[in-house]
C-alpha cells in the first residue's frame, strides 16, 4: 500500500470525480435544502466549469482510488474553498486534513493568500468541527437574505449571546 497523496485534477481526469460531486451535493442538501441535488450531467457541467475557469481542483488518492476532492476559487483577493468532500468511510482518518493542507499550500503559492476564507452554513456542524480541529476559528459573520417562497418560517440561529430568527 502506498500512502495517501493529493493530486491535481485536470480536464482529462475531472470526470473521475462525478459521483463524489453528486455525493457532495447530497451532503450539502442535507444541511441546507437550498443546495440543489445534481444528476450526472449537471455534476459533469459543474466540474467542467471549474476546469474552464481555472479553479484549482485536487483529489486525495489512496492506492489509485479517489477518496476525496477539493476546489478553490478566488473572490475579492481571497481564496475561498468552493467544495471539500471526503467519502464517508474515509472521514476521521486524516484524509480531509491532508487535502486541507494542500488547499492551503495552493492558496499560498498560487494566489499569495496566506489563509483560506470559508463560507459555512451555521448548521454544518461536521465542517465546523473539522475546521476547528484544524485551527480555524468562527468569525463574526452572518449571511442575511430574503427567504424564498418555499422556505419554512422562523429558523433560529444562536451566535454568541445573540439569537437571530428568520
Amino acid at each position: 500500500k502506498e500512502p495517501a497523496r493529493v493530486i491535481t485534477i485536470t480536464g482529462k481526469n475531472v470526470n473521475n470525480l462525478l459521483y463524489m460531486h453528486m455525493a457532495f451535493r447530497k451532503d450539502r442538501h442535507a444541511v441546507n435544502a437550498r443546495v440543489l441535488l445534481t444528476d450526472e450531467e449537471e455534476s459533469q457541467d459543474i466540474l467542467e466549469a471549474y476546469v474552464s475557469r481555472g479553479y484549482p481542483i485536487m483529489a486525495v488518492s489512496l492506492n489509485g482510488f479517489y477518496v476525496g476532492y477539493g476546489v478553490l476559487r478566488t473572490e475579492h483577493g481571497q481564496c475561498v474553498p468552493e467544495e471539500l468532500y471526503i467519502r464517508r468511510e474515509y472521514r476521521r482518518k486524516g484524509m480531509g486534513t491532508l487535502l486541507l493542507k494542500k488547499m492551503e499550500e495552493t492558496a499560498s503559492e498560487e494566489y499569495d493568500t496566506p489563509q483560506l476564507h470559508w463560507q459555512v452554513y451555521p448548521d454544518d456542524h461536521v465542517l465546523i468541527r473539522f475546521l476547528a480541529d484544524n485551527g480555524y476559528d468562527v468569525l463574526d459573520s452572518l449571511e442575511v437574505r430574503r427567504k424564498t417562497r418555499n422556505e419554512e418560517n422562523m429558523q433560529v440561529y444562536r451566535i454568541g449571546e445573540h439569537e437571530y430568527k428568520y
